[in-house]
């Protein structure tokens, strides 16, 4: 169960925009030390002719030191330049692949859901932006291994220092070379590659913690840190590539869809139909994030609204404030509100609740565990039980909080007065 995914994408630019801006920025003046055993690897891939890579992506979440959550997917990416590749995204809950012959760009979106595109891509403003998300940072690794590409526009443009930080073996068997790099959005990266006259990539550890604070996007406390590993499997820019790769055949009864976005709101509108609406809900006991026992049973002839969230979810803590504000207002009226934070650890949660100054008691859902009771495949979710133990209605994904306020108004004065929302089974 994923508790939210955090996707700092690529920026909303068109292809031409995009590479036209990082191009115009000067590139980084790196040492000459820095220069002289960087350059020649960043010049293999610009002169590649093809590519073909495997990259395992490990997201982390880590409090105080302690690594607390890790979301893992893997990249599988072949490409020839200066416009053909095929990108693979292999998630815990979806799988998505990018096709690019030259002449046709098509986008499995699931297994029986794909999207052909009106224009093709070069490999250069792919890097910078591609027709869906790919992962939370995906430009860092395509620099890495799409061919032809310039990976000084990436990692070595809008800096403010690069450094060697050593040339010790890697995990202690590879001769590598250690760089470290801080932007001036404040996203800050290290960098191994192999010694020697054919260098490799080895691992690429992007830390998006402080641009993220500086940024605002989310609300962090002091020893949170969210990073990005890329460890690259297999990784090569010689050799030959079967153009079949390119080419993209649909499965038999897979359902073509006009544009990207028909696809997500056909799944907004399938998600919006909640399969446990007017069955009973299901119970659960657990533990307050103040460590204090929870049984759901004790809120029999309470109206519940249950809010799944976690405090690395944006649109979770949108939700937060119009919930709080309405089940306040009908909180003399038996309408309890009850946060289930997933996924995080008591002490990460205790000091966030604290830092926003929220009035709320947070349920742990540690393993996920309650969640996948209601069913749940991703959060934000509220959900709102009737005083008879019956699921009345689910409001997933994100809301404009005083769009969220006005719905939960308007169903509680429907539930406090003993009616119901919808048909029960």
């Amino acid at each position: 169960m994923t508790a939210s995914s955090i996707c700092f994408g690529q920026e909303d630019k068109t292809n031409g925009e995009a590479e036209k801006t990082a191009k115009a920025e000067k590139p980084f003046e790196m040492s000459r030390e820095v220069a002289a055993l960087l350059n020649p690897f960043f010049e293999s891939i610009r002169k590649a002719s093809v590519s073909r890579a495997t990259v395992e992506l490990a997201a982390e979440t880590i409090v105080d030191g302690a690594v607390v959550d890790t979301q893992t997917s893997t990249y599988q990416i072949a490409s020839k330049a200066p416009a053909e590749y095929t990108i693979y995204l292999k998630e815990t809950e979806r799988r998505t692949r990018i096709y690019n012959d030259g002449k046709q760009m098509s986008v499995a979106l699931a297994p029986d859901a794909y999207v052909h595109l009106s224009e093709t891509q070069e490999n250069q403003a792919a890097v910078f932006q591609l027709p869906v998300t790919m992962g939370p940072y995906p430009e860092a690794v395509l620099a890495l291994t799409l061919a032809g590409v310039d990976p000084s526009l990436t990692l070595a443009t809008g800096m403010k220092s690069m450094e060697i930080v050593d040339r010790d073996q890697f995990r202690g068997r590879t001769d590598a070379i250690h760089f470290r790099g801080v932007q001036d959005d404040n996203v800050a990266w290290d960098f191994w590659i192999t010694q020697g006259d054919d260098p490799k990539p080895l691992r690429l550890i992007v830390d998006l913690t402080e641009m993220l604070r500086a940024n605002g996007e989310l609300e962090m406390p002091a020893g949170y840190q969210y990073q990005l590993r890329f460890d690259f499997l297999s990784w090569r820019v010689t050799g030959s590539i079967d153009t079949k790769m390119f080419q993209f055949s649909p499965e038999k009864d897979a359902t073509k869809y006009e544009t990207v976005e028909a696809y997500y709101t056909k799944l907004a509108e399938e998600a919006s139909r909640y399969p446990l609406l007017g069955k009973v809900a299901p119970q659960f006991r657990t533990k307050t994030a103040d460590d204090k026992d929870f049984d759901s049973a004790d809120l029999k002839g309470k109206i519940q609204v249950i809010n799944f969230w976690a405090t690395n979810c944006d649109g979770c803590i949108d939700n937060m404030s119009p919930v709080i504000e309405m089940t306040k207002k009908y909180a003399a009226k038996g309408v309890v509100h009850v946060p289930v934070d997933v996924g995080e650890p008591a002490d990460l949660i205790n000091d966030f609740v604290k830092q926003k100054g929220w009035e709320i008691q947070p349920l742990l859902d540690t393993e996920s565990k309650i969640a996948s009771g209601f069913g749940l495949l991703t959060i934000p979710m509220v959900i709102v039980i009737g005083n008879d133990g019956v699921v009345e209605a689910a409001y997933p994904g994100l809301w404009e909080p005083k769009n969220l306020a006005e719905q939960l108004e308007k169903d509680l004065d429907v539930l406090v007065q003993g009616k119901h929302l919808i048909e029960t089974e």
